[in-house]
């Protein structure tokens, strides 16, 4: 092979076949190519391409460096840096190392067809999408605006209850879709049960449990209950059991 390298050094390049260093880059430049002739998996040779840039670095930043062995080592570093980006272990969005890749077919202008490489989701951005979920979703309300006062007079005078839809969320949970949240407006004290369907005997069975629940606590039935006015709590199934002395 042909000698390729920086004008003036014998082996800051590839395919130097010379066996003097001219100076101290030039060097940890053989060192750099010795190391590459011994390893060929890419995770010695990075570490290699490391060493080399660090070296680079602290040449370009000594003072009493000259200003040609200045330029070389500037590119040098920034060539070693470049290098491990070039490689297709890296997600392009957070620079971390990933296996998360795979190669597709795309169509050019010209009609030729191409492989490409396809940059998924690394595992860095995969916990950090799951921490912005998280804060957004317990995030405490800002907003302010007129609302209803609640006058309780004791505990179990007044329940609240609502259902959370947790769609999107099926999956991770068994196919549970929906949360039968239910709040003690004077004690705070709260009950949740996961729902599959939210029709009203699916419901009403859930609020029924709560309640046998809450018994267990030292709680009784509410004198009154606040929901809103959906299916799952307007029906006939919850009516009946609104009115049983439970």
């Amino acid at each position: 092979m042909p000698e390729i390298h920086w004008p003036g050094y014998n082996y800051l390049g590839p395919f130097t076949k010379s066996k003097k260093p001219i100076n101290k880059l030039d060097e940890a430049a053989m060192e750099h190519d010795f190391y590459y002739e011994k390893h060929k998996d890419t995770k010695s040779r990075h570490k290699s391409d490391l060493i080399l840039e660090n070296i680079a670095k602290d040449i370009y930043k000594n003072p009493e460096t000259s200003l040609g062995e200045k330029t070389a080592a500037f590119a040098t570093s920034n060539t070693m840096k470049g290098k491990e980006f070039l490689e297709p272990i890296h997600c392009h969005k957070c620079k971390k190392k990933t296996k998360y890749f795979k190669p597709i077919k795309v169509q050019t202008a010209n009609g030729l067809w191409r492989i490409s490489t396809q940059y998924l989701k690394c595992k860095t951005n995969k916990k950090q999408y799951k921490l912005n979920i998280a804060k957004e979703l317990h995030k405490p309300v800002r907003s302010r605006f007129p609302k209803n006062k609640i006058k309780t007079h004791g505990i179990d005078d007044l329940w609240v209850a609502d259902l959370v839809l947790m769609r999107n969320y099926g999956d991770e949970n068994s196919g549970y879709l929906y949360m039968l949240n239910v709040v003690d407006t004077f004690s705070k004290f709260a009950w949740s049960e996961s729902l599959k369907k939210k029709d009203g005997e699916n419901v009403t069975k859930s609020f029924e449990e709560i309640i046998n629940r809450a018994k267990l606590q030292e709680h009784n039935s509410p004198t009154l209950l606040h929901t809103d006015k959906e299916t799952e709590f307007v029906n006939t199934q919850f009516k009946e059991m609104s009115t049983k002395k439970i």
